[in-house]
Order: structure tokens, then C-alpha cells, then sequence
């Protein structure tokens, strides 16, 4: 089991990988932590100065398949203004 969940930020913000991980289960149930190497974000990065939309997948490499997770991190303009 591999779970994950979308995320939004403003423009500048920094972006965490791991806040997008929710958790993972290996084949005996067991937990799977974010700093285990079974866990692949698949060269995951976000450019917080441009606004867009970013899909993302991480996989969780097990002894018998793999399983993947996608979500999204929305990168909305910062519309502060200073006058």
C-alpha cells in the first residue's frame, strides 16, 4: 500500500516531498517510512515560482511488484501586493 495527497502552495513557498506522502505498507504490513530507499519519487520536483499544475507519481518498490502513487502540488500566484 502506497497513499499520497495533493497539496496547493503559493508562488515562492517551498515545496517538501515528503508532505505530499501520506503512507506505505510493505507486503507484511509492515510500515514503510518516508526515509526507507524502497520509496521512489521518481525524480519528483516542483518550481514553486511558477504557478501551474504538477503530477507527480512515487512508487513503493516491494520483493514481488511495485505499487504507485500519483497526486498533484498546484502552485497558485501570489497575489499580495505591497502599495
Amino acid at each position: 500500500v502506497l497513499e499520497t495527497k495533493n497539496s496547493t502552495l503559493y508562488q515562492g513557498e517551498i515545496w517538501n516531498p515528503q508532505d505530499n506522502f501520506v503512507k506505505a505498507y510493505d507486503e507484511g504490513s509492515n510500515p514503510v517510512y518516508w526515509s526507507d530507499d524502497r520509496i521512489k519519487t521518481n525524480d519528483a520536483s516542483v518550481n514553486t515560482n511558477s504557478p501551474g499544475t504538477y503530477y507527480k507519481i512515487y512508487t513503493l518498490k516491494g520483493q514481488n511488484k511495485e505499487v504507485s502513487s500519483s497526486f498533484t502540488v498546484t502552485v497558485k500566484e501570489d497575489q499580495t501586493k505591497v502599495e
